[in-house]
């Protein structure tokens, strides 16, 4: 395969003519990435889904405009789509695409909607004492999750239940020494 470039390319519709611009650090694995999920019907960009489901994939053609610099590569997209106005593109300010005032707004307007959210989907509150956070950083009630545990147990035959507490009993021994001077 082609080494990897950093620049602006055209995604253009030979049949109608209508153009994507778009940029990319590493533009043949974005490519990749945007055949990937054209041919799903799964693109983000619904300009370009819709022109790809009604004339199909061999009538699109991928090409490069320009190489260019990662520090450089915002301002060339512009540039191009504002010379170029192409049809098939969502949005045409690129700066409103990848800004960090824009970033940080919808991040505010995630946390001001998660602060509103006061119960769990089954109705408990959740409070400091009845939530923990996941690794990824999603609350979880206490009271929903003992249900659900208590139900996978219930669930299990003496087998399976033998075989879990030999897993875990297994796991503690491994572990043993790493937990006593974590506890310290």
């Amino acid at each position: 395969m082609t080494s990897d470039k950093c620049g602006v390319y055209t995604i253009t519709c030979s049949t109608t003519g209508k153009v994507y611009v778009g940029s990319s650090v590493r533009i043949y694995a974005r490519w990749g990435a945007h055949r990937t999920c054209l041919r799903k019907g799964k693109s983000t960009c619904i300009i370009l889904q819709h022109a790809w489901s009604c004339h199909g994939e061999q009538n699109f053609e991928f090409k490069v405009v320009e190489e260019c610099k990662r520090d450089d590569l915002y301002g060339r997209e512009q540039y191009y789509v504002a010379t170029l106005r192409p049809v098939l593109n969502s949005h045409t300010d690129v700066r409103r695409r990848y800004g960090a005032a824009v970033r940080a707004k919808i991040n505010a307007r995630l946390r001001a909607r998660a602060a509103f959210i006061t119960r769990c989907p089954r109705g408990h509150e959740y409070t400091e004492a009845n939530t923990y956070r996941s690794a990824k950083g999603k609350r979880i009630c206490r009271a929903c999750n003992a249900l659900r545990v208590s139900g996978v147990y219930a669930a299990e035959t003496p087998e399976q239940r033998e075989a879990r507490r030999a897993r875990a009993a297994d796991y503690y021994e491994r572990n043993k020494p790493t937990l006593k001077a974590q506890s310290l």
